[in-house]
């Protein structure tokens, strides 16, 4: 398969995008039409839209799990890898009605015969038409690693907040029995109030590494 001569490469935070209608092998090999475009400002509208990067795989020992590919991409997609076909999420659509929405956060498991150390062509159809805004950057995380690595990761970059959540609880039910069973100052249920609001909020930030969003 003919790769493209140069597209930009993800680990340095650079994607290639096309608005055109291609087919998979024009995606792949053509270099009309294409436009960079920051990872962290990925924001073409409702589509669908082709990206294309490299991506590189780090260095494995032998026996090492075959790695997989982390991608949190608002929007429904199909990916593709060195132009073989990975995985989607939804269905892709030129409408909201011919459009499924996908989840957030995906991990693709990559082909065991092409997860040599190196660069490899990452190329996604994308649409988003059930977003209801137009978000400053859509891509939030693309890696390659082993899956287990990544998950903890994912867990502990929750670290921070989980630690907040317990201290605002504790200082919301304090507040509170305080104010049920002393002097009833509103300034004392309103503080266990913001408190608790503020826990809430937490809550829902953390939620999507807890569970599929």
């Amino acid at each position: 398969m003919a790769l493209p001569p140069a597209p930009p490469s993800a680990e340095e935070g650079r994607l290639q995008v096309h608005l055109g209608a291609l087919t998979l092998a024009q995606a792949l090999v053509s270099e009309e039409g294409w436009y960079p475009v920051p990872a962290s400002r990925l924001s073409e509208g409702p589509g669908p839209y082709w990206v294309r990067t490299w991506v590189r795989v780090p260095p494995r020992k032998a026996g090492d799990p075959t790695p997989v590919l982390a991608l949190s991409l608002l929007g429904s997609w199909e990916a593709w890898w060195d132009g073989r076909p990975l995985g989607a999420n939804g269905r892709v659509g030129a409408s909201p009605s011919e459009e499924t929405p996908g989840i957030l956060d995906a991990f693709l498991p990559l082909p065991p015969d092409q997860v040599t150390e190196g660069l490899h062509l990452l190329l996604l159809r994308v649409s988003s038409h059930h977003l209801g805004f137009r978000p400053r950057g859509s891509l939030h995380r693309l890696e390659v690693g082993e899956a287990s690595a990544l998950a903890q990761g994912r867990l502990r970059s929750l670290t921070p907040a989980l630690c907040t959540l317990g201290a605002l609880l504790l200082m919301s039910l304090f507040h509170l029995v305080r104010f049920l069973t002393g002097r009833r100052r509103a300034a004392t249920l309103l503080l266990g109030l913001l408190c608790l609001a503020a826990a809430a909020l937490l809550v829902l930030e953390a939620w999507r590494g807890l569970s599929d969003f």
